[in-house]
């Protein structure tokens, strides 16, 4: 009885583990039950969905990786589709680009 009570304690203590190191929540902002069931849901689900990710697209990496990746990747998107204001002077000629 005791080590089925240890074994369940451990397996909450590795799910706040990967939340910290992955998902980079510190600590649950929120202290209602239902808050925490739904803090921990989410937690869950962004795990099951990065393994599916991960399996459909073959990635040889870890998950920390591909979610590294999936961000890198979401933040040049974002910033692509973000250009200089109208009339800005560091903004680049008509017609040329910028190589970087």
């Amino acid at each position: 009885m005791i080590a089925n009570i240890y074994k369940r304690r451990w397996a909450v203590e590795l799910l706040f583990r990967w939340m910290k190191g992955h998902l980079d929540i510190r600590r649950l902002p929120l202290k209602t039950p239902n808050a925490i069931h739904t803090q921990l849901a989410i937690a869950v689900l962004v795990q099951l969905l990065l393994q599916l990710k991960k399996i459909i697209s073959k990635f040889k990496g870890t998950l920390w990786e591909l979610l590294r990746e999936m961000r890198t990747a979401f933040a040049r998107k974002v910033l692509q589709g973000c250009g200089p204001p109208d009339g800005c002077r560091w903004s680049a000629a008509a017609g040329e680009d910028l190589a970087l």
